[in-house]
């Protein structure tokens, strides 16, 4: 049996998020303290997937593999604190996400995006009715910068099925309603994709390129320390640019991210290990802290529990 037409989760952490968001292969590194507090809403309509993401969580870095298909994403509260790839995100933001493709971004406080999720071919065939030409985009992920009246019209038609789906989402299970939804949706998606010009930039590009090497490492070593010389090594760059390129894209040193990376890899560590056989020191050691007391303070200010309250309330 396939999933509902719609669900709904609540987050208090960025791994429980993470493991159920069947449709994008993401991961975070909570950088700022404080709760996490997220909602995920996912609409299925016949042609359509939606997403809606309402945030309310301190600073974080992530990086996310799209689906299998096309989709394009923008916000729909503005905040100036977003950052897709380097670039601030705006009232025009729409991100293309082609299938399988890579991004780097970074956010602070709280934001709410939607995701559509499409077959390329429903979206020509509607812009062919519409008589509206939609340029062909990469096989990468592409800022876009749609007419300012074509965007907020397709805010307003994703409000209005997230309304529906907060509030009375029986109605969808009746086909005219969902076409309905879908019309008012995929016209608005062609109106804003047909007017977008592409925000591009060399520099940009190129700092995205250098990230994503050094997280490749980061990822393959999930479970062990990772230096500064290895991203260097890794990415092919010195360290004053690779230091560029991470304040670019995450708004945070590489030493930063490092070492806020390291707490995320001792707490997965905590919640796994076994509390009759493993020690915090040892766990806080293995991961490069060397200051228990210290590593203490800056692990409970930033995850907002003790690691010996989530080593004893481990599984």
């Amino acid at each position: 049996m396939g999933l509902p037409r719609i669900l709904q989760h609540r987050f208090a952490d960025f791994d429980a998020m993470t493991e159920a968001i069947p449709d994008f292969d993401a991961s975070y590194v909570q950088l700022g303290t404080g709760p996490v507090d997220t909602q995920l809403t996912r609409v299925a309509l016949d042609r359509l997937l939606v997403l809606r993401c309402d945030e309310r969580v301190p600073q974080y870095v992530f990086r996310a593999t799209a689906p299998p298909a096309p989709s394009l994403a923008f916000p729909l509260d503005v905040n100036p604190q977003a950052v897709w790839g380097g670039t601030p995100i705006g009232e025009t933001t729409l991100v293309h996400y082609a299938a399988g493709a890579e991004v780097v971004g970074r956010s602070t406080g709280a934001l709410a995006w939607a995701s559509i999720i499409f077959d390329q071919e429903v979206l020509d065939r509607h812009a062919a009715r519409l008589g509206i030409e939609i340029a062909p985009r990469t096989s990468s992920a592409q800022l876009l910068a749609p007419a300012p009246a074509a965007m907020a019209d397709l805010r307003a038609a994703a409000r209005r099925l997230f309304t529906i789906a907060d509030s009375a989402h029986i109605v969808l299970e009746i086909p005219e309603v969902r076409r309905f939804q879908e019309e008012q949706l995929l016209t608005a998606l062609v109106r804003a994709a047909g007017t977008a010009g592409e925000e591009r930039e060399a520099v940009a590009i190129s700092h995205r390129r250098i990230v994503l090497r050094a997280l490749d490492v980061l990822q393959r070593r999930c479970d062990e320390p990772v230096y500064l010389a290895e991203l260097c090594e890794a990415a092919g760059v010195s360290e004053r640019t690779l230091r560029t390129a991470f304040q670019r894209i995450h708004g945070a040193s590489p030493i930063r991210y490092l070492h806020v990376h390291r707490m995320g890899q001792a707490r997965r560590a905590l919640l796994e290990a076994d509390p009759s056989r493993e020690r915090v020191a040892d766990i806080a050691t293995r991961f490069g802290f060397a200051n228990l007391g210290r590593f203490a303070v800056e692990f409970r200010q930033l995850f907002g529990v003790s690691p010996s309250q989530l080593l004893r309330s481990a599984r």
